[in-house]
């Protein structure tokens, strides 16, 4: 896994999956998948904005029942 910071203070992750393409992108694009996986334990998620498309986008919203809540923000390149 590679993470790197620039200077805008965006976080950018990459990670190279054992799967096919198309499972790693409904697990990332299907709500009902997303939410079995992508929030920690003890916590949900919920969806504010889901535009699945090239160039598109989604914010979600992690809820933590200590921390308070995380606005999360993701952009499909392609």
């Amino acid at each position: 896994m590679e993470i790197t910071k620039n200077k805008e203070k965006e976080l950018y992750i990459t990670h190279l999956f054992n799967a096919p393409v198309e499972m790693v992108f409904q697990a990332w694009t299907d709500p009902k998948q997303l939410t079995q996986w992508y929030a920690p334990e003890g916590c949900s998620i919920s969806y504010k904005h889901l535009n699945i498309k090239e160039n598109g986008n989604f914010h979600s919203c992690i809820h933590d029942p200590v921390h308070g809540e995380t606005g999360i923000h993701h952009d499909f390149k392609q």
